[in-house]
């Protein structure tokens, strides 16, 4: 495999390859370490062998003639090194260096300028990964992450630097916090992470039992590397695509991904000075109602824009619309095949969920109005859209943490919730002295349609965004088309 005949190495593999008892000196000097010391696999170095002939029968099926290993990134004698039994320069260390370049295999190469070129050489610890526990449809479910990330290649080819130091600890697991990330040509974008639903059979198997946290040396070595695949990669491809040709100034677009993070992929979206809404509704507590209609307005040019195409979001909610610094808002990034999206990729269900959508059924526009309702009344209110249902008053477990826990959940348990009538909407905050005092009849009347359980009454995203717009005008706020 070394020179390239991987024919050879393939007929080489399979003559040892059904030896019961096969012994590590079998095996390539690089594998030997882990077939002796992995605890997962028993020191099975078939296990290693047969990874090793799927490795050639791919590079045959695929014509590759190039060596495996065309530059050599240790010195001779890592065997001894490993071993603990070197002795001399190939074990004795380097100072300190004063620089580190980030390399494409994940390794660091620590470089001193002061050092000769031919000493210039010291490799830092293998990159670290977890092993996480999730709850996906009510089952247990276990991932294999990378934890240790310094850089990303998206699919053009351009270098991301994620965020580092004391603010931005090393991350572990699953990457459910937004980040912003630096291109290497100083362009910024927000960094979100989407987990795959389903492992291979050879890495959920190797992993099923494991305990949650940072992998052994034995379990890491047991655990191939789980990336994105071919069916992975042209989903996104169209996803991007998608994005390109419905473009629009209130949807944040989708500009590149990558699949060089284990355990999933990463999707690079614009950058946002404001924020999500959330963000700014809890960080200025006295929002004046005509920002609110400014920022609805924006909402619904965008929900507008994809249900006249055809397009479903299927994730309103104020944790997807970012803020501008101009005041005008930006819908978060839509999935044009939103239910194949669910089968590859651990999408999260949240409590912005309509009736339909609970039932396990695919996003509708009808579904967007009504979560564009919640939304809306969420901002008029500050208060949560959901409350205990009367079937659930006084009972054990019906307290405002329970309810509170439930949400902050989302997922099956509250889809479920809300198919029995355990939870419903609270339309009752539309009748609050805070709320009527500052929003007009019409305003109240349209948030109380929108929320309807029958998706005909509810009104058009189309509908709503005229009665906004002629209330901005009305205020003397110009609005662009």
């Amino acid at each position: 495999m070394l020179r390239g005949d991987y024919a050879g190495a393939l007929a080489a593999y399979r003559g040892v390859a059904d030896i019961a008892d096969l012994e590590p000196g079998l095996l390539p000097a690089s594998m030997r370490r882990e077939a002796a010391a992995s605890a997962v696999t028993g020191g099975a170095a078939s296990v290693q062998v047969a990874r090793l002939v799927r490795e050639c029968e791919r590079c045959l099926r695929v014509g590759v003639t190039e060596p495996l290993l065309r530059v050599r990134l240790c010195k001779l004698g890592i065997d001894t090194v490993l071993c603990g039994g070197g002795t001399g320069a190939a074990c004795k260390p380097l100072r300190r260096c004063v620089s580190a370049v980030e390399m494409g295999s994940g390794r660091t190469r620590a470089v001193s300028i002061c050092e000769p070129d031919d000493t210039r050489k010291v490799y830092a610890a293998p990159r670290e990964r977890c092993v996480t526990v999730t709850l996906d449809n009510g089952v247990e479910e276990r991932h294999a992450f990378g934890c240790d990330a310094r850089t990303l290649r998206d699919n053009f080819s351009m270098e991301w630097l994620l965020p580092q130091g004391p603010a931005h600890p090393v991350r572990r697991g699953p990457w459910n916090t937004r980040y912003v990330v630096l291109g290497i040509s100083g362009f910024s974008s927000f960094l979100s992470f989407l987990p795959f639903r389903t492992l291979r059979p050879v890495v959920a198997r190797a992993i099923q039992c494991a305990p949650p946290g940072t992998m052994s040396e034995a379990l890491r070595s047991a655990v191939p590397v789980c990336q994105a695949s071919r069916k992975h990669r042209m989903l996104l491809d169209r996803l991007v695509a998608a994005h390109q040709e419905h473009a629009h100034p209130n949807i944040d677009p989708i500009i590149a991904y990558s699949t060089s993070v284990e355990g999933g992929v990463a999707i690079f979206s614009e950058f946002s000075a404001g924020g999500v809404m959330r963000e700014c509704h809890t960080r200025y507590p006295q929002v004046r109602p005509l920002t609110v209609v400014q920022w609805s307005f924006g909402l619904l040019s965008a929900l507008a824009f994809l249900h006249e195409r055809g397009f479903a979001h299927g994730g309103v909610s104020l944790d997807n619309v970012l803020v501008e610094a101009d005041g005008t808002s930006r819908l978060k990034r839509f999935y044009p095949d939103f239910q194949q999206m669910q089968r590859r990729f651990c999408m999260s269900r949240t409590c912005y969920v309509s009736p339909l959508m609970a039932a396990g059924a695919a996003p509708t526009p009808a579904c967007d109005m009504f979560c564009y309702g919640l939304l809306s009344l969420e901002l008029m209110s500050r208060r949560r859209a959901w409350t205990w249902g009367p079937s659930e008053e006084g009972r054990p477990g019906a307290s405002p943490e329970d309810l509170k826990a439930l949400l902050k959940a989302g997922g099956d348990a509250f889809g479920l919730a809300l198919q029995e009538g355990r939870v419903v909407v609270h339309v009752e905050l539309l009748h609050q002295r805070t709320v009527t005092s500052q929003f007009s009849p019409l305003a109240r009347e349209t948030v109380l349609r929108c929320l309807s359980d029958d998706p005909a009454a509810r009104p058009t995203a189309v509908e709503v965004r005229l009665l906004l717009k002629a209330a901005l005008l009305a205020s003397g706020v110009q609005v662009c088309e």
